[in-house]
């Protein structure tokens, strides 16, 4: 039990780690880099997902070599939006997924005892395998002009 809890707390940890990374703009200016726009919402068993963020690890296997990590922070509606290296979108192209219940609320991390929060990890947590895109087994192309809902993240037991 306590290996598990030490193993789900590091992959948080790497996950919110990245997601900052992508957030905080390292690795590149990104300019010369065609970034699309990606919104979507994320709610676990149909009831939005109230804090957490939500990163976008490139699929090599299906041609995405790119070194970015886009990454978001959902809002309290379960809306995220993906910014890479600072900047609003995403590169197109093949992308893993990983949503973590844990980490930025809006601009600042989320306090654990908050209800909101409480209510979200109550949504999440049963479900680790989101939490790393790898295992999450949520895979998304990024391309110009996607249907309204193309990025929406559905999570269920």
């Amino acid at each position: 039990m306590s290996r598990f809890i030490l193993s789900s707390h590091f992959a948080l940890f790497a996950t919110l780690i990245v997601g900052l990374i992508g957030l905080t703009g390292c690795g590149g200016d990104g300019s010369s880099v065609k970034l699309v726009p990606v919104t979507g919402k994320v709610t676990a068993d149909g009831k939005p997902l109230t804090v957490g963020t939500v990163t976008f690890q490139p699929d090599d296997s299906k041609g995405n070599t790119s070194k970015a990590i886009p990454s978001g922070v959902v809002s309290e509606n379960g809306t995220y939006k993906l910014f890479t290296d600072g900047k609003e979108g995403a590169p197109p192209g093949f992308y893993k997924v990983g949503v973590s219940p844990l980490g930025m609320s809006g601009s600042t991390m989320a306090n654990p005892t908050d209800p909101k929060m409480m209510n979200s990890l109550t949504a999440a947590t049963y479900n680790q395998r989101y939490t790393m895109p790898g295992t999450s087994g949520i895979s998304f192309e990024v391309k110009d002009q996607a249907a309204a809902g193309a990025y929406d993240i559905p999570l269920v037991k």
